[in-house]
């Protein structure tokens, strides 16, 4: 018996991230779609169905945080994950947001792989309802009400 792949939609104006992350993302074993237009990701969850939408939080035309406000209101139980280089910088306005999880740029492979895995086993281990938001965890998955990024060695900020 074989399992359908998992359907992510990864919105985000930036060429070179769909690449590095659909690479990771295929890697991981999930099938990947990318648009580099939030009114086109918008459209093209009218049309087809995903199993998770990772958003850029800021795109031309509209940003990720009124994507994700669109997106929610015809698909409250789709999981959405922010990604941002300024993730740190705006944390205010996505503690506001319904999201699920947070990313921050440049992606960490094994981060972004933590994050979808938790976010899938919470879908599946309970109801799959969006009535309470999820809290978030020291691995960065929830609704970022708490969401505090921390800077490693590297230089690069993480929500781990």
């Amino acid at each position: 018996m074989t399992t359908r792949r998992r359907r992510i939609l990864v919105i985000d104006d930036q060429e070179v991230f769909l690449r590095v992350i659909s690479a990771a993302l295929r890697s991981m074993k999930y099938a990947v779609t990318t648009v580099t237009d939030a009114l086109d990701g918008i459209e093209l969850l009218q049309r087809e169905m995903f199993d998770l939408v990772i958003v850029d939080m800021i795109m031309p035309r509209i940003g990720g945080l009124l994507a994700i406000e669109v997106i929610r209101r015809e698909h409250r139980d789709i999981p959405i994950v922010a990604a941002s280089a300024y993730a740190d910088k705006l944390s205010d306005l996505l503690n506001q947001a319904d999201i699920d999880g947070i990313l921050s740029k440049p992606i960490n492979p094994r981060i972004l792989k933590r994050t979808l895995n938790d976010i899938f086993l919470k879908k599946n281990g309970t109801n799959a309802s969006r009535s309470k938001p999820p809290t978030v965890s020291p691995k960065g998955v929830g609704s970022a009400r708490n969401y505090r990024p921390q800077r490693h060695s590297l230089g690069v900020t993480s929500p781990v």
